[in-house]
């Protein structure tokens, strides 16, 4: 009885190392989005609010990252309009401040099919 107590224990522990160690290894090759150098290719959106001074109309279809050209651009991809997200476009504006001779730009993609739920 003995041997088999020993038995699922040492069972249990390797086990729970070798999701350690393959969770460890798919982790290590995850990269969140394009890395520097890379390009984005073109992909249309519904302006349904934002900046009313960048030229482009609530409900206008457009590329905003066609728009940029090659601009460095910051895009932000959410699914609710948050605080945290709130948080974040803030810091992002200081951002867009400070490297303003860089002509650092962005823009936030609500992702959603429905833009009164978007926007609110």
């Amino acid at each position: 009885m003995e041997f088999l107590k020993t038995f699922q224990r040492l069972t249990a522990g390797t086990a729970a190392i070798a999701v350690v160690c393959t969770a460890s290894y798919c982790m290590a090759d995850l990269v969140s989005g394009p890395q520097p150098e890379e390009t984005v290719g073109a992909f249309t959106v519904t302006k349904a609010a934002g900046n009313p001074s960048d030229g482009v109309e609530d409900g206008k279809r457009l590329c905003y990252r066609c728009r940029m050209g090659s601009r460095p651009v910051v895009m932000i991809f959410a699914r609710t309009a948050d605080q945290p997200l709130a948080k974040l476009v803030s810091e992002l504006e200081g951002e867009i401040e400070e490297h303003a001779d860089a002509k650092l730009c962005s823009f936030v993609n609500m992702i959603g099919g429905d833009s009164d739920s978007l926007t609110n």
